[in-house]
């Protein structure tokens, strides 16, 4: 039973920690770790380069941000807000989900129907930007907060038509790697800066945790404790062992008879463990009450494996005739 549970121990520590580095590896996602932003120090340069971002394998996506202004509704001149105008590409990658099939010609931030009383279809009159109509408002997500009281104006331009940003999303790990392909790309950006929309350090602690996590020498404990209960379970039964040599079992037989026996007590005691285990982690570690239920679920499952485990294990030793197994030895 120590055993199981020192077993299960291991095991829910380890899928505690790979747990927690998944997490924060979506979290930083979310928040647009993976998202890179080139620019030229404030000064056009050409998109030739971001088109071809678009076109090498790994690059989840890639848009452009052509010119940004202030603008206002005609209705509404004490409520300035920025107007971009982006590629279909840029919206994308704030929503996955976007096509340009929605139409309209602007694209809202998430927070701007509420300010602006405008909703996907509604018509745009602006100063300081060209009218058009609301083709869709973006979605609540952490990377594209900073710009919810934005207003991006679609526009499909030639491949090298002057840009002010090139934006591309790339898996994490793989940012370094994509970066380092930018000066050949953008020849003309003199003055390019490259940054992350958001930092990895999140992501980067919690890579650092799980490599130095403690719990990977979790199954060396419990190998080393099954080991020693085993070493003391033939140390103990060692005079039995020697009535089954005296009683004609040749070595072989005798390995055999141990390696059931210690296979079936084991698969029961450890099933009877790892039951407890699971209560105990699922109550005190369960970040939800249905995570506890199911904790308690599979706890009162084992256990009822290890009560049919025990009950054929005892059956199975009532039909051994002791007489028949010592007959015709010496």
């Amino acid at each position: 039973m120590v055993a199981g549970a020192a077993f299960t121990a291991a095991l829910f520590l380890e899928a505690g920690e790979a747990q927690h580095a998944v997490e924060a590896q979506a979290l930083a996602e979310e928040q647009g770790v993976g998202i890179v932003v080139i620019d030229n120090s404030g000064r056009a340069f050409t998109g030739s380069g971001c088109t071809a971002l678009a076109g090498i394998p790994g690059v989840i996506a890639s848009g452009k941000v052509y010119d940004a202004r202030a603008a206002h509704r005609v209705a509404m001149p004490h409520v300035p807000f920025q107007v971009a105008t982006v590629s279909p590409g840029f919206v994308r990658l704030m929503d996955p989900t976007y096509s340009t099939r929605n139409g309209g010609t602007y694209v809202l931030g998430s927070d701007f129907g509420s300010v602006l009383g405008s909703g996907v279809g509604a018509a745009l009159d602006l100063v300081g930007a060209p009218s058009g109509h609301v083709g869709a408002i973006l979605p609540e997500s952490l990377h594209s907060q900073r710009h919810a009281r934005w207003a991006f104006n679609i526009a499909i331009r030639p491949d090298d038509a002057p840009i002010r940003e090139c934006w591309f999303q790339v898996a994490p790990q793989e940012v370094e790697q994509y970066t380092a392909l930018a000066p050949a790309l953008f020849r003309d950006a003199a003055e390019m800066r490259i940054k992350r929309l958001a930092a990895p350090d999140s992501v980067n602690a919690a890579t650092q945790r799980y490599e130095s996590r403690a719990s990977r020498f979790g199954w060396i404990v419990a190998g080393v404790l099954m080991g020693v209960l085993a070493g003391v379970n033939i140390m103990l039964r060692r005079a039995e062992y020697a009535l089954y040599s005296i009683s004609g079992f040749e070595p072989e037989e005798l390995a055999l008879l141990s390696f059931i026996e210690s296979t079936t007590f084991t698969a029961w005691s450890g099933v009877l463990g790892a039951s407890a285990a699971i209560f105990v982690f699922a109550l005190i570690y369960s970040p939800s009450i249905e995570a506890a239920l199911a904790g308690a679920v599979a706890a009162v499952t084992s256990l009822s494996l290890s009560s049919l485990i025990g009950v054929f294990s005892s059956l199975w030793a009532s039909t051994v005739d002791i007489s028949k197994a010592l007959k015709n030895r010496d």
